[in-house]
């Protein structure tokens, strides 16, 4: 399980009809809250804290994506938020493959795998193959946000309801690599 940095990045991005091509989910999507840690651990998350088993980014657009960062703040009191780009990114997305919606690489079964990860390190999705393709999917391994600003009730039963929100941003590529439309997505999660 990675940890995902704490990134303060304020970015203003002008959203297009391409949003609907991106298209996000989490697994839970109503994480618990875990509030306290166990003394042993030293390398391990610092309670409180919260863990998701992945978080899956499908895309449908004509041109490659690059993902470029991931937020999830709470609601309202803005109290929490941790996420990341750049190493964040890369080490939930380190093993992760792109497929097609099938399960298939892109192109269909017998093709190439293609990691999420490019060359340099950057999570890249290329665009479906033809316009009958489905939309094509990279799934993160597991992670956590710990140190949250909540305060911990002493009831060990006590449902916290903490609504955030995740954030994923993205740029498209035109084919020649260059950087085009900004787009993002979002999914609401209720932090039990």
């Amino acid at each position: 399980m990675k940890r995902i940095l704490f990134v303060a990045v304020l970015v203003c991005f002008g959203i297009s009809a391409l949003a609907a091509d991106l298209e996000i989910s989490v697994n839970p999507d109503n994480p618990l809250l875990i509030p306290v840690s166990s003394p042993a651990s030293v390398s391990g998350p610092i309670a409180p804290y919260f863990t998701m088993n992945n978080l899956k980014i499908t895309w449908k657009g004509s041109q490659s994506l690059q993902l470029t960062a991931v937020a999830i703040v709470q609601q309202g009191t803005g109290r929490f938020m941790c996420g990341g780009s750049g190493v964040g990114i890369t080490s939930i997305f380190a093993n992760s493959k792109v497929v097609d919606c099938n399960g298939n690489p892109p192109g269909g079964p017998g093709r190439t795998e293609i990691p999420a990860l490019d060359p340099n390190g950057n999570l890249t999705i290329p665009p479906g193959m033809n316009a009958s393709s489905c939309a094509l999917t990279v799934e993160s391994s597991s992670f956590y946000c710990d140190k949250l600003n909540v305060q911990v009730l002493n009831n060990p039963f006590a449902s916290y309801n903490i609504h955030a929100t995740v954030t994923v941003y993205g740029e498209t590529l035109d084919a020649s690599g260059k950087p085009g439309h900004r787009v993002m997505a979002t999914k609401e999660i209720v932090i039990q």
